[in-house]
């Protein structure tokens, strides 16, 4: 379990990278999202948590939406949509990359400080939920701008939204042995991933193909 905590965000990062076809990819924003991981772990042990999350109720669930998924997945995303209003980043699919980037040493740390416990849920549902947000969100945020539709636009502008508080009540439900809300949510937090990684997989191979 620790090993898989401590691998699944870079390794998800190389496969993201196999099937992604980003043209206009800037390893210097990439370097840079990985410095700034550097400095939010550093403040996690530095300073350890910021919220006490004893116990099963909502400040279980605001220490993990706060400190287990916002700043860790939702800040950097939130830098790329800065970045991309400001014309520094062109594709919205390269949001995914610079978050996984960010989300390294968090991964680190995470396996560290966690791995005494062996707590299966921790080990392996949160990298799981990292890469759900950082490749789910900005799917949400491509659909939202290539949607012609009205209610496609605010479908799509509302799971880029809600995905991030989906996957920290999946987190704090199945921490609570709420285990079918928890999966329910779960299953509703990845699925975007997954069509993404399926969408991004076919676009490529039909690129390869012709």
């Amino acid at each position: 379990m620790s090993l898989f905590s401590l691998l699944w965000i870079p390794l998800f990062y190389l496969f993201w990278c196999s099937i992604s076809s980003i043209k206009n990819k800037n390893a210097l924003y990439e370097l840079l999202a990985f410095l700034g991981g550097c400095i939010i772990a550093g403040i996690v042990i530095a300073f350890g948590p910021l919220i006490d999350g004893g116990g099963f109720g909502f400040l279980r669930w605001l220490s993990g939406s706060l400190e287990l998924f916002a700043l860790p997945a939702v800040l950097p995303l939130l830098i790329c949509i800065l970045l991309f209003k400001l014309g520094l980043i062109q594709e919205v699919e390269f949001f995914a990359n610079i978050t996984l980037m960010w989300l390294l040493p968090g991964a680190i740390v995470h396996t560290l400080f966690l791995s005494v416990t062996g707590d299966p849920i921790l080990l392996m549902l949160i990298p799981i939920l990292w890469a759900a947000i950082a490749v789910g969100v900005p799917f949400f945020i491509k659909l939202m701008m290539q949607g012609s539709n009205i209610y496609l636009t605010i479908l799509a502008c509302s799971g880029a939204v809600i995905i991030p508080f989906t996957a920290a009540t999946s987190y704090w439900a199945l921490f609570s042995q709420r285990n079918i809300i928890g999966f329910l949510l779960f299953s509703a937090s990845t699925a975007p991933m997954i069509a993404a990684v399926v969408i991004s997989f076919i676009s490529t191979s039909e690129e390869t193909d012709s």
